[in-house]
């Protein structure tokens, strides 16, 4: 799974995910580079290793199109939802298997 936004609700989220058996968390994206290295750096000692997407409005179409994932978790502010979800499913990350 992928968690695109990881400013107020995204680390939430990433905290919860990364205890739940049989979830794999491969890739990670915020517009804000820091953020993403710090969401990265949660995960230190983990087993998770995703791959972090940043530094550009668009990193996020970038994730997904990473092969290795199934589902990605939108916790963008509430305007951008609809068509990064829209685009989510269209690529085919729609549902963990």
């Amino acid at each position: 799974m992928g968690i695109i936004g990881l400013g107020n609700r995204g680390p939430s989220h990433l905290d919860t995910f990364r205890y739940i058996e049989g979830v794999e968390i491969t890739a990670l994206c915020d517009v804000e580079p820091e953020r993403a290295v710090a969401a990265r750096k949660r995960l230190d000692g983990t087993q998770h290793n995703p791959r972090v997407y940043s530094g550009s409005p668009e990193a996020w179409r970038e994730l997904c199109h990473q092969e290795n994932l199934d589902l990605v978790v939108i916790t963008t502010p509430y305007p951008m939802h609809a068509t990064m979800a829209v685009y989510a499913m269209e690529q085919g990350k729609t549902r963990g298997e």
